[in-house]
């Protein structure tokens, strides 16, 4: 390269051919460095390759040399270049070595490029089970770089370091060590009833009083916390009503014959939130299972009550005009009005 610009030399300048001493090719290193800047700044040439005799840093890449120096497969790395608008649509239809972008702009993205992860990847990268690694990135914990699911890219893209900084912030709370009564996150999901989010969100607000860590677990699945701390921070206010269970003890029946006054309406039944479960739940309000004790007893309770035998009784309540509430093939029991039943015994005793 020396030897052809020292010939051009000899022609445009002087016409002549001459002698140049080594001052006179020195007195050509301006138009080596114009040279020398131009292919830099045109053609990625970068460290280990020389230009007029001296090694540059490199200032553009083609998508062909930045694969080869990240470890990216060229592809990918092309479409994620026009996905994040590096490189223009027009760029499209030429091959990889002529589709040129700035080296030291794209330079962090490359990095992320290069030690970017796939979800299930990027799950364990953290140690975190299925589908643990899917929660995360739903409830936005985890984030990618480059979001999949496109036309043009379909894997999510996680950075290792994003990954790791996650990480950091999950173990800013947690000191070294775990109680017996400390168990992971998944075991404390069950355990309290939550969402494995609900409280790595805990974690990472600092609304937990105990976190520990187990040094010999990596990652996610090492954090150790007390599931029944959470069961308390997350339980909800009480609905004040009873389960059909709790209604069942409350009136001395059974379940099949509240469900069956609970379907014919006669208790009033509604939707609520478990406090503790936190699912949904058909509840009786309190008050009106009391007012329901109040104003109805069933026949087995006034037989047990007096000591009597129900078959007789039966007959006797029939006699006197007294007759069931409900009919007692819907409901399978017999349920008569308090009050009647009262005065049918007044009677019966003062007789």
């Amino acid at each position: 390269m020396t030897e052809d610009l020292i010939y051009v030399c000899r022609i445009v300048v002087n016409g002549q051919p001459i002698h140049l001493t080594t001052s006179g090719l020195r007195a050509l290193d301006p138009v080596r460095d114009i040279v020398r800047n131009h292919v830099a700044e045109t053609m990625p040439v970068g460290p280990g390759e020389l230009v007029l005799g001296q090694e540059v840093t490199r200032r553009v890449h083609s998508v062909h040399s930045a694969a080869t120096e990240y470890g990216v497969h060229p592809k990918r790395l092309r479409k994620l270049l026009h996905a994040t608008g590096r490189i223009a649509d027009l760029d499209a239809e030429l091959s990889d070595e002529r589709v040129l972008f700035d080296a030291e702009k794209a330079r962090p993205f490359l990095e992320h490029v290069a030690g970017s992860l796939p979800l299930q990847q990027a799950g364990a990268y953290l140690n975190a089970p299925r589908p643990h690694e899917r929660l995360l990135f739903e409830a936005g914990f985890i984030r990618p770089f480059i979001l999949g699911g496109t036309g043009t890219i379909k894997d999510h893209a996680f950075a290792r370091q994003d990954l790791d900084a996650f990480l950091g912030r999950l173990m800013a709370h947690a000191t070294d060590g775990a109680g017996a009564d400390l168990v992971s996150v998944p075991q404390a999901a069950k355990r309290a009833n939550c969402s494995a989010m609900e409280i790595v969100g805990l974690i990472l607000e600092g609304g937990l009083a105990r976190v520990g860590r187990d040094p010999q677990v990596p990652g996610y699945l090492s954090l150790r916390v007390d599931p029944d701390e959470i069961k308390r921070l997350l339980r909800r206010p009480d609905h004040g009503g009873l389960s059909l269970r709790e209604a069942e003890k409350a009136l001395g029946t059974t379940t099949r014959v509240v469900k069956a006054l609970t379907a014919g309406g006669h208790l009033r039944t509604m939707q609520a939130i478990n406090p503790v479960k936190r699912n949904t739940q058909t509840v009786v309000l309190k008050s009106d299972v009391e007012a329901f004790a109040a104003r109805y007893v069933s026949l087995s309770a006034v037989a047990r009550e007096h000591g009597w035998a129900m078959r007789t009784l039966k007959p006797s309540l029939h006699k006197a005009g007294i007759a069931p509430c409900f009919d007692p093939g819907k409901i399978h029991a017999s349920c008569y009005e308090s009050a009647a039943i009262r005065a049918w015994l007044e009677g019966s005793f003062q007789t």
